[in-house]
């Protein structure tokens, strides 16, 4: 099976989509598989209505939050968020789509191999005191993150998501997110919190394993939240109101109008969203309707057979003898100077 692998570190191709609700305001936007073209392809979905991930916190340096058990408990809990989405009013949820807790992993390796997994990075594969500069994994793109847990993207994005698809049909079948988290003494990476929603404070210098000299403090719980809109097939929302001039589109001025909010939009602020608001519940309802058809955009979905074999229970995995797959990735984008403005919104 082909693999092409592509890095984004800017807004990925978009598909509009209107809200289940008529009288709402807000839309919500679908990835899909024409990678810069909004608007062409196929949207992404997956073709199981649950979807385990599997965490990786582990650390040899400095563990996400001081302590990789907490980080990796507060991802467990904050993906899942996604699985209550209910309408405002309802009595009930209006999607069946679930996020599953998996087994800890200690796996580094992002790709199409059965394991959606959420892994913290520990600073930037060019730091030489992560990644020896001699190391031959520097002459292959992705080749260090896997063997030194670096994070090989570019330094101002907080997290990403890599999904694995079939471009013939939008269907997902792996998708992978990963952290950016802290090295110290460098300033690579950020400082990830596992604080209350909302709660960024640096601690004071000295204090455990962190130093408060460039101190950028990150929530863990809404990271994961984000990324996990991006692993249903969601896309960024709102970056034109944000003034992120390099992520500009004016497409997405008329869907995010004063007021909006929502779990996608592509940057961290003061305060720290850890469940989907009522643009992300019309996203996943809108393509995982409780009781109805997933909204694929290419008719009915065929049987299994027909597609790639047999699926793991675990969900997104099984199809390696498939035709072509693309990985795409989308970035939860932290542009330093863009973020201090927006630290008040």
């Amino acid at each position: 099976m082909r693999l092409v692998s592509i890095s984004r570190t800017v807004l990925a191709a978009a598909a509009l989509a209107m809200a289940p609700n008529a009288g709402a305001q807000q839309l919500f936007i679908r990835e899909t598989t024409s990678i810069g073209h909004p608007g062409q392809g196929h949207v992404l979905w997956w073709r199981p209505r649950s979807v385990t991930f599997q965490v990786n916190a582990t650390s040899a340096v400095t563990p996400p939050c001081g302590d990789a058990e907490k980080a990796a408990t507060l991802a467990e809990l904050s993906i899942p968020a996604w699985n209550s989405a209910t309408t405002a009013g309802a009595g009930q949820g209006c999607t069946d789509f679930q996020f599953i807790k998996g087994p800890r992993t200690t796996l580094h390796a992002i790709g199409n191999d059965c394991v959606n997994l959420v892994v913290f990075r520990v600073g930037s594969c060019t730091d030489a005191k992560i990644v020896p500069p001699l190391d031959g994994c520097h002459g292959t793109a992705g080749a260090c993150a896997p063997k030194y847990n670096c994070w090989e993207h570019d330094a101002s994005i907080i997290g990403l998501t890599t999904t694995t698809f079939n471009p013939d049909t939008g269907e997902i079948l792996d998708a992978d997110i990963e952290v950016n988290g802290f090295y110290p003494p460098s300033v690579s990476g950020f400082q990830l919190s596992c604080g209350k929603p909302g709660d960024l404070d640096c601690p004071p210098a000295g204090a455990g394993s962190y130093d408060n000299t460039n101190c950028n403090k990150i929530d863990i719980g809404a990271v994961a939240v984000h990324e996990a809109g991006h692993v249903l097939g969601l896309n960024h929302v709102c970056t034109a109101l944000l003034g992120n001039d390099e992520y500009h589109d004016p497409t997405y001025d008329s869907i995010c109008p004063a007021g909006s909010a929502s779990v996608m939009i592509p940057n961290v602020g003061d305060v720290a969203l850890r469940a989907p608001l009522t643009a992300d519940v019309d996203g996943i309802c809108g393509i995982y309707p409780l009781g109805q058809p997933t909204s694929t955009g290419v008719g009915s979905v065929p049987a299994q057979s027909e597609v790639c074999g047999t699926h793991e229970p675990k969900g997104g995995c099984g199809c390696g003898s498939a035709g072509a797959a693309e990985l795409a990735g989308l970035a939860l984008v932290f542009a330093l100077r863009a973020a201090r403005r927006l630290r008040r919104r």
